[in-house]
């Protein structure tokens, strides 16, 4: 899976961004991610990780991946605990949700807060889980009104013509971190004279393609 193919927030790191990989996860058995008896992600027969990013991974990303798997598997359990009459797509459905939405929680209240690091970002970013009314009161009483006091997250209705709010869609419209980044890179001798543009001399230009910098 690209890079550019899949977005965290949705799991896709865990199930795939297509129905092909979904189906070589799945155990199709109460609704569990299959993971090794060692707690290993399935992989390639290249080494790679079924899902997930292949082009960029190390062994903290991995760490991570299958610590959501084991939470996914860890969610089936209770609900099937909690609800017996629910079959293995139910079980799977409700578990996906669940650990999705920890891991669009998590992006958004706690990494993108520390990645940006300003006021005014956190501030941003817990009303937009939380709303005005905070998190001490959410956590207490639900989501209470509208996205204003309340937050995206939890309304019981949709809103915007209807349309229930998709953190996925909503945050892929407003994302604008990766398209700033330049065309492409120069690099550049700081150890001769500049030049009559007043930049130092260059040595070679790395051209963009897709969403990264092509460095062979």
């Amino acid at each position: 899976i690209d890079l550019c193919a899949y977005n965290k927030r949705d799991g896709s790191v865990i199930y795939g961004s297509n129905q092909e990989v979904l189906n070589k996860v799945r155990t199709f058995k109460d609704g569990k991610i299959k993971i090794s008896k060692e707690g290993h992600l399935l992989h390639n027969e290249d080494g790679t990780a079924i899902s997930g990013d292949i082009r960029n991974s190390w062994a903290g990303v991995t760490t991570l991946q299958t610590l959501f798997v084991l939470e996914h598997n860890a969610v089936c359990d209770a609900l099937k605990k909690q609800h017996h009459d629910l079959e293995d797509e139910d079980l799977y459905r409700h578990a996906r949700l669940v650990t999705s939405a920890v891991i669009a929680k998590i992006h958004t209240i706690d990494w993108t807060v520390e990645l940006l690091k300003t006021d005014t970002l956190l501030a941003g970013m817990r009303a937009n889980w939380y709303g005005l009314l905070g998190k001490k009161f959410k956590d207490t009483f639900g989501h209470v009104g509208n996205a204003i006091l309340g937050g995206f997250v939890g309304m019981k209705k949709a809103e915007n013509h209807g349309v229930p709010y998709s953190l996925t869609e909503e945050f892929a419209t407003v994302y604008r971190m990766h398209p700033l980044l330049p065309d492409s890179l120069h690099l550049r001798d700081i150890s001769a004279s500049p030049g009559q543009n007043k930049s130092p001399p260059l040595i070679k230009e790395y051209e963009k393609k897709n969403t990264s910098l092509y460095i062979p």
